[in-house]
């Protein structure tokens, strides 16, 4: 068994901050605060801490942090997925915002309990829906339910995550688009 080395806390808190922006940069400082516990103060001393491992960003007048060597993020506008309830991709940023497409209003009624930590569809890393899961008689039926309408290269690109979905699950499974008014 490999033994832990001892870290004083300000390195602590420096390896926890970096390991946090590492794995969820670009975020905010709240963000840190929120998913980690530490305060404000103890945020700010991990980020200057964890030194030139951290690019700082100004994004929309915010400012971010993340990993220096991530470099730019590929294109991912058409990629999607079916999070789960309490995804750590909607769970660790206080401020989710950014997680909506700006022309979409949010809308609690699309979603099973009203939040956007409910199972929510992504595309190009904004949510632009809800699905849910449930068994039909053999498979796996999907409902999907989305705020506004989807280009052709979206829905392909849901429908290719559900057929891996299927494939996963060793089950047929039937994806059911709703239309907003089917939602309420």
């Amino acid at each position: 068994m490999r033994k832990s080395r001892a870290l004083e806390r300000s390195e602590a808190v420096a390896e926890l901050t970096r390991r946090y922006f590492h794995s969820h940069g670009p975020a905010q400082l709240q963000d840190l605060v929120w998913w980690s516990g530490l305060s404000i103060a103890e945020a700010r001393s991990g980020i200057a801490g964890a030194g030139a491992v951290l690019d700082h960003h100004l994004i929309d007048g915010k400012d971010y942090w993340a990993d220096a060597r991530a470099g730019a993020p590929p294109d991912a506008a058409s990629v999607a997925h079916l999070l789960p309830n309490f995804d750590e991709y909607t769970v660790a940023y206080r401020d989710r915002s950014s997680l909506l497409n700006a022309d979409s209003a949010f809308e609690p009624e699309l979603f099973a309990f009203g939040s956007i930590l409910s199972n929510v569809v992504t595309i190009g890393g904004c949510v632009r829906g809800a699905w849910r899961r449930t068994s039909a008689g053999g498979g796996v039926k999907v409902e999907v339910r989305v705020m506004k309408p989807l280009e052709t290269l979206e829905v392909a690109a849901v429908e290719d995550v559900g057929r891996r979905m299927g494939r996963f699950l060793e089950r047929p499974l039937a994806m059911v688009w709703r239309e907003r008014s089917d939602a309420r």
